[in-house]
């Protein structure tokens, strides 16, 4: 049953933290998803998704992914308006 539904207020607004590091292709079908779920929400909303690339990472040899540049390239499109910047 929905908050609505139940007689609750209706929420002001969301917003979805997606930290992630490492996790490209995944992180992509994960927004996707949201997105797909959140476009006709009856509230604003917003993601956030943090880039957790550290110093520790690289030092386990690891190279980053492409989850900076795919969720930049989103941002510059201007295809989803619920995030700005990547943190």
């Amino acid at each position: 049953m929905s908050r609505i539904e139940q007689g609750l207020p209706k929420p002001e607004g969301l917003t979805v933290i997606i930290p992630t590091a490492n996790e490209y292709p995944q992180n992509a079908f994960t927004f996707q998803g949201l997105f797909n779920e959140l476009e006709n929400f009856d509230a604003p909303w917003e993601a956030i998704i943090i880039d957790n690339w550290c110093p520790e990472l690289e030092a386990q040899n690891r190279e980053q992914d492409k989850t900076s540049k795919y969720f930049q390239g989103l941002i510059k499109q201007g295809s989803h308006s619920c995030f700005s910047t990547l943190v």
